[in-house]
């Protein structure tokens, strides 16, 4: 479940979780396709079940279309919601540690040392 919330902001820019949620999933799913290279599986199978993260879609399984659309949706969203955008979207949502922030519900990357 953490890692779809990750790939979710990582992909969209807001938070996972919230009351724009609904209106988000409305307007933004239509604006992405399945990634051609992966067919929306997020990684590939390389050699004896070995697997990396597709490099077309960076393991998220689509790509956008619409650039144009795309900015009007974030516009009216943010517009309804301001609180809705998440600033940094943690990259490790395939097999990286991920921390959920209960109070903004926004998702992070671990902390590596």
């Amino acid at each position: 479940m953490h890692e779809a919330m990750a790939r979710y902001q990582y992909v969209y820019g807001l938070r996972p979780l919230g009351p724009h949620r609904p209106m988000a999933d409305q307007l933004l799913t239509l604006l992405r396709e399945n990634c051609p290279r992966c067919q929306g599986n997020n990684i590939l199978t390389i050699d004896r079940g070995a697997w990396r993260i597709c490099p077309v879609c960076e393991g998220t399984g689509g790509t956008w279309v619409g650039a144009e659309a795309k900015n009007a949706s974030y516009a009216w969203i943010l517009e309804r919601f301001p609180d809705a955008a998440a600033s940094e979207a943690p990259s490790e949502f395939i097999g990286g540690p991920l921390i959920h922030d209960l109070s903004t519900h926004r998702m992070l990357g671990g902390r590596k040392k």
